[in-house]
């Protein structure tokens, strides 16, 4: 049964100019809230397109960039219900014909809002509801306040081993940078700790578990110095319930355990001003799991899970954050429109499969149309150490605690 619609008039007749300030910050697709400003003059779907997807955090020249001028309304449609969009606000609604209203009004899956400044000027007067701006406020969620960067990528870490990491920090950093560092290391300890307290089973964790636990804590991460933060709080927590935890470092050929960088909400920010989902659902994946190419182009229709947050390679899995969830629902829906069952293709163009040399030549201008980069493409200089893309795990349980619970 397809979910129920509704379309509400917003009369606006003071032009409140608090109103549209409030209305952008409520903007998060997180919370399914997105806010349309049509330009004036828009007349048809096409010209319409480009300002939903806009506010749906794509480029304004995507469409044209990206070669999807002629599926501008389709690509729209598929997006909306990617992102779970639940409230389509669309201000100066009265500027619109007729018919896109009703145009909006099928991509909405949830409330549709049109803002308008005077009822007689709304061309549909009838059959919907009416609210003031402030009943629509009330509606709308409040948005997650957006977290200021935990660790500056310039601070020099020492390189230590978990044993004496935080020691060396606390001698060696301003008391500033320790502050901001000690901060991410303790959220991370008490997180892996919460992690092996909680474990129903009594035996030792796999490999396979620990390296999905390490990527989980390791998902928020905005650059490759955080996340070597939370990997030495990690091997702490593990050590102290009897675990050596080793990470090694990868070459960019080889497939990590660990990313350097999960797909942080500023990744999948960038990744969101694609429109092509076979693209942006590539670039999560590779974000999210560390995935080159060759893998990437194996990967199955059947290998992801409908709402996009579980990925199975293999016996490994891969948990995609929620707040980039729908970079790779929307090449699941693309997939199940054009019939793709389980063993069929996961990526694809023009309705073909890609190999993994192709895959890599139209990746590399994805990444910059979305301005996205990895680790090992990021200039320092020739003192520094080359950036890792990655981790492998590896662990060595310590004899006397061998055969106790995890939780010990």
């Amino acid at each position: 049964m397809p979910p129920e619609r509704h379309t509400t008039i917003v009369i606006d007749p003071d032009d409140n100019p608090g109103f549209p300030d409030e209305l952008d910050r409520r903007a998060d697709l997180t919370t399914g809230v997105a806010i349309v400003r049509p330009v004036p003059g828009v007349a048809d779907t096409r010209r319409l397109a480009v300002d939903v997807l806009l506010a749906m955090g794509k480029h304004y020249d995507a469409l044209t960039r990206e070669h999807h001028n002629g599926r501008a309304w389709d690509l729209t449609r598929l997006w909306t219900q990617a992102e779970n969009i639940r409230h389509l606000v669309v201000c100066d609604a009265h500027r619109l014909p007729p018919e896109l209203w009703d145009e909006l009004a099928s991509l909405s899956a949830g409330n549709l809002w049109m803002i308008t400044h005077s009822e007689t000027r709304s061309p549909r007067p009838t059959n919907t509801g009416r609210c003031t701006p402030a009943e629509l406020l009330s509606q709308l969620p409040e948005p997650t306040p957006a977290e200021e960067p935990a660790v500056d990528d310039r601070v020099p870490l020492p390189h230590e081993s978990f044993l004496t990491f935080r020691w060396a920090c606390s001698q060696r950093l301003s008391p500033q940078q320790f502050t901001q560092i000690d901060s991410v290391y303790l959220e991370a300890y008490q997180q892996t700790r919460s992690w092996l307290a909680c474990r129903r089973s009594p035996d030792r964790p796999t490999r396979q578990e620990v390296a999905g636990q390490l990527r989980a804590i390791t998902a928020t991460s905005r650059s490759s110095t955080e996340t070597t933060v939370q990997l030495r709080a990690a091997q702490a927590a593990y050590f102290s319930d009897g675990v050596l935890l080793h990470l090694d470092n990868l070459n960019p050929s080889q497939q990590p355990d660990v990313p350097a960088t999960g797909l942080n909400p500023l990744t999948a920010t960038r990744l969101r001003r694609l429109v092509t989902p076979t693209w942006a659902c590539a670039l999560a994946l590779t974000h999210a799991g560390g995935l080159n190419t060759t893998t990437l182009a194996r990967l199955q229709f059947g290998d992801v899970r409908a709402d996009g947050h579980l990925l199975t390679i293999a016996d490994q899995l891969i948990a995609v954050p929620a707040h980039a969830a729908g970079l790779v629902r929307a090449q699941l829906l693309a997939r199940r429109q054009d019939g793709a069952e389980a063993p069929d293709p996961l990526l694809t163009h023009a309705g073909q499969a890609i190999n993994a040399a192709t895959l890599g030549r139209r990746l590399t201008n994805a990444s910059r149309l979305a301005s996205v980069w990895q680790p090992e493409d990021e200039r320092r200089p020739p003192w520094h150490p080359a950036p890792t893309p990655g981790h492998t795990v590896h662990l060595t349980p310590l004899k006397r605690n061998r055969n106790a619970p995890a939780s010990a």
